[in-house]
Parts: structure tokens; C-alpha cells; sequence
């Protein structure tokens, strides 16, 4: 882990979720996700936000430090972290390793939180205390296969369960979820019981600089509870990296031809390696078993 400097904003307030925002460079991105999180997250339940700026420079740092100011005029503690790493899970580690709240969730700056997200998630948490760690991102109707959705009779939220092992072969190419890899781990953004899992966080801090996310969550997780995705799709929450529907963009009051320009420039620029295309394919995957 490469830091470059960190500084705290300390507050003495207590609550059930520390949060994660991991940033590198894509600063209109960024605004986003921060507009999206001060006008939908229930601060109320947070102790703490860990801000992870990777390869800072001027404009963004200027950015992020205001944002920063903003939290702890509501009372939020802030670690502003400055890294030159390259890499998303060096910060996210450092994060996890800093919390001291029952649950941790992490975002990246191309999430923008959607209504009630934060109550959503840890709702979600509580009302299914088998579950110790809970992916979230948008998610497309024909991704998923809603029959297997894990969902109480008195709730409309629930949670569709990861398969215990990593799938091959044959099983992978007829698997119910696209992409496969849905049904073994949950993705980079995500909330988790840091009560269960804290102990076993060592055990990722030892895994390589790059990778070491799916692995903790097969070898540490897995046997702690149930890992799954949260269902359905939160309203509002926007994924800028995959822009499927220009619809659900344009609600939300975004331009859309902008965020295709930004994904473009962000890639020719070596900042993402998502593709224009790639964000605008539409998957056709329906469940199959």
C-alpha cells in the first residue's frame, strides 16, 4: 500500500456503517456519485467514510477535500487517503482494515447511490442475518433469475445466493446469471458484517496487490454465512460504467450522450477499461435451470 499522505476528520459520532469510496482520476464521474450520496444517504446510521484517492492530482484532490469538509459538517468521521497504487483493492483493503462499525460497504466512482440505498443494504442485512456479505450494483431483468430470489413473505427485498463453489466448464456456460461469475462472489461494490468477517481480514491483507477480493470471499467468507446479491435493483442506483438503458439515465436527469463521451475518453485514456461498446451491450442471458 502506497501512501502518499492521509489526514483525519474525527467526530465523535457512532453508527452501524463505515463506507468506503474508492477514486481514481474520472472526476466528472466522481461528482456524480458524491451528488448521489448526499442526496440519498441516511447519514444517520454512518460513523464513518474512508475516502481513498489513488493518483491524486489538483483538480480532483480540490474536489474530494471539499466533499470531505461537507461530511463532517454533518457529523460523519472522514479518512481522506492520498495512494499512488494503480489499483483498486490496495485502498480497499486499508479501508476494511480502519473499520470499526458492524458493517463496511464499499463504492467505487462510477456508482452513483440510488434512493435509500444505505437503508436498503443494511435493511437488507439485518433481515436476513445469514447473510455476511451483499453485492449491489444496477442489475437488468434479464440477468437475473428472479425464481431464485431468497425472499421472505412479509418483505419485498431479498437477495439472490451465490453458489458455494467456483463454476467450470459446462456448468458455467448454462449458468442463470450473466455474467457466471454472479453465482460464485459478489462484484467490488457491496456491504458487509464486519462482526463475522473482521476477524478473518488479515487473511486478505496477505493476498497479492492486485487480486485476493473473489479468493477472500471463497476461502473466508463462504464459510462465515451467505454471500449474495441484493434484489431488486435499488431505484436510482446508476452503474456509469454500463449505460444499457438510456432511459434510466435520462430519469434520473443525467445526459446521456455525455456519460457515453466520458466512458470513451475515460478508456482511450487508460482510466477504465470498460469500452464504449462493451458499456452499451445489452445482455439477453435468462435463466436457464
Amino acid at each position: 500500500m502506497n501512501i502518499l499522505r492521509t489526514f483525519d476528520l474525527q467526530t465523535n459520532k457512532k453508527g452501524m456503517v463505515d463506507i468506503c469510496i474508492l477514486t481514481y482520476r474520472r472526476l466528472e464521474f466522481t461528482k456524480y456519485v458524491f451528488e448521489g450520496l448526499f442526496k440519498h444517504t441516511d447519514f444517520d446510521i454512518v460513523e464513518k467514510i474512508v475516502v481513498v484517492h489513488d493518483y491524486p492530482d489538483k483538480e480532483n484532490t480540490e474536489y474530494l477535500l471539499g466533499q470531505c469538509y461537507r461530511l463532517r459538517d454533518l457529523g460523519v468521521s472522514v479518512i481522506y487517503v492520498e495512494t499512488r497504487n494503480r489499483a483498486v483493492v490496495p485502498g480497499f483493503k486499508y479501508a476494511m482494515g480502519l473499520s470499526k462499525a458492524k458493517y463496511f460497504l464499499k463504492n467505487d466512482n462510477d456508482v452513483v447511490p440510488g434512493e435509500r440505498w444505505l437503508n436498503c443494504l443494511v435493511g437488507c442485512m439485518e433481515s436476513y442475518p445469514e447473510l455476511v456479505l451483499l453485492g449491489y450494483t444496477k442489475l437488468w431483468p434479464d440477468d437475473f433469475p428472479k425464481e431464485k430470489i431468497v425472499m421472505k413473505d412479509i418483505l419485498d427485498y431479498g437477495y439472490l445466493e451465490c453458489t458455494k463453489k467456483r463454476l467450470t466448464g459446462a456448468v458455467k456456460a448454462n449458468t442463470d446469471v450473466d455474467p457466471p461469475n454472479m453465482r460464485t462472489h459478489v462484484g467490488g461494490h457491496m456491504i458487509m458484517d464486519m462482526d463475522r468477517v473482521r476477524p478473518e481480514v488479515h487473511r486478505m491483507k496477505n493476498m497479492g496487490r492486485f487480486l485476493g477480493w473473489s479468493d477472500f470471499q471463497l476461502g473466508a467468507v463462504k464459510p462465515l454465512g451467505k454471500v449474495g446479491w441484493y434484489f431488486p435493483t435499488i431505484k436510482g442506483m446508476l452503474y456509469l460504467d454500463k449505460l444499457k438503458d438510456r432511459e434510466v439515465f435520462e430519469e434520473a436527469g443525467l445526459d446521456f450522450d455525455e456519460l457515453c463521451s466520458l466512458v470513451n475518453r475515460y478508456n482511450k485514456l487508460g482510466w477504465t477499461k470498460q469500452k464504449l461498446n462493451a458499456a452499451l451491450e445489452r445482455t439477453t442471458k435468462v435463466s436457464v435451470r
